[in-house]
Formats: structure tokens, C-alpha cells, sequence
């Protein structure tokens, strides 16, 4: 498996986006994002409580008031889905499994636009402020093959031999000869 050549080939394109990534204009902003929240609260009254050596609320009222409302609403979950579970899984969910599916196309046209829009986006932003500009112009091209390919998403999935092989893994072997 380890001289696989998809293999080779993802771990490339990791390597490529994760060097991509580390030097980005993204990955600096959210570290000095990061970064700033995490000194903050190091210093805070609230680490203190939370990591200090007294504990406050472990044998408070409010605690177990807490527990005990979360511990209803799971009783009452679970009497739900007793209750529910049954009549629901013949008519809600499997009825409409077909309309989630019709509508499939429609989701990913939508899922290509905010992609193809997040790139254009990005890749201006990291024109401006001049920094590396690999991974936005890579989520740039992504997002036009994917505006590209509009409306043909089920019908690529459907025939689709790779997804096809690996379903084959799933599928229970019917008939044949016996092998013992």
C-alpha cells in the first residue's frame, strides 16, 4: 500500500496544501486570532476558577439543578424515540429520500457558487496584502470546475466506477459457489 501511486499522489496533494496553508495569509490570521484569545484567557478570572485548586461548583445547587434538567430532557428524548422512532422511520425518512436526491444537484450548485465566490474572494485578499497565493488560486480553479460541472452532479456520482468500487465493499455476495 505504501508504493501505491494514489497513495503517492494524496499524500502530494497534502503536502502541497498543508505548505500551502502554512504559508498563508489565513493560517497568520487566524494564529494571531488564536493566539490573542488563548493570552487572554490565561490571565483571566475564568481560568481560575475552571484550573484553580478550590472547586466551586462541584458539590453546588446550580450543578446539580443542571444535571437533573439535563438528565429530563434525556429521559424525555429517549421516551421520544420509543415512541416515535417506529412510525417515522417507514414514512418520514425513507419517503423522502427521493426529493433529498432530486435536489442534490441544486445543494452542490449552491455549495460550487460559495466556493467558486470564497476563491475569488481569498485570492483577492491575498493579492492585496501580497502573500502566497497557491491555495486560493487552487480553491479558485476548484470552484470554476465545479460551476462548470452544474446540474450533472447526481449524474457524475450515479456513473461514477470509483464509487461504484467502493460500494462494491459494502454489498452482500449473492450466490456463488460455497468456499468451504
Amino acid at each position: 500500500m505504501y508504493n501505491s501511486v494514489t497513495v503517492r499522489v494524496l499524500h502530494g496533494i497534502y503536502l502541497f496544501f498543508s505548505e500551502s496553508y502554512k504559508n498563508s495569509f489565513t493560517h497568520r490570521f487566524l494564529k494571531r486570532i488564536k493566539d490573542a484569545i488563548k493570552n487572554s484567557f490565561a490571565n483571566s478570572n475564568l481560568n481560575t476558577i475552571i484550573n484553580g485548586e478550590k472547586y466551586i461548583f462541584r458539590d453546588s445547587y446550580f450543578l446539580k439543578i443542571y444535571k437533573g434538567l439535563f438528565e429530563l430532557l434525556n429521559k424525555f428524548m429517549q421516551f421520544l424515540h420509543r415512541v416515535l422512532v417506529g412510525p417515522i422511520k417507514n414514512t418520514f425518512f425513507l419517503g423522502d429520500t427521493y426529493e433529498i436526491l432530486s435536489s442534490f444537484d441544486e445543494v452542490m450548485g449552491v455549495v460550487s457558487n460559495i466556493i467558486l465566490w470564497s476563491g475569488v474572494f481569498v485570492t483577492l485578499i491575498s493579492v492585496i496584502f501580497k502573500s502566497n497565493i497557491k491555495l486560493a488560486f487552487t480553491v479558485l480553479i476548484f470552484g470554476f470546475i465545479m460551476s462548470a460541472l452544474k446540474g450533472k452532479y447526481l449524474a457524475i456520482l450515479q456513473n461514477s466506477k470509483v464509487l461504484e468500487f467502493v460500494l462494491s465493499f459494502f454489498k452482500l455476495d449473492e450466490g456463488g459457489e460455497s468456499w468451504w
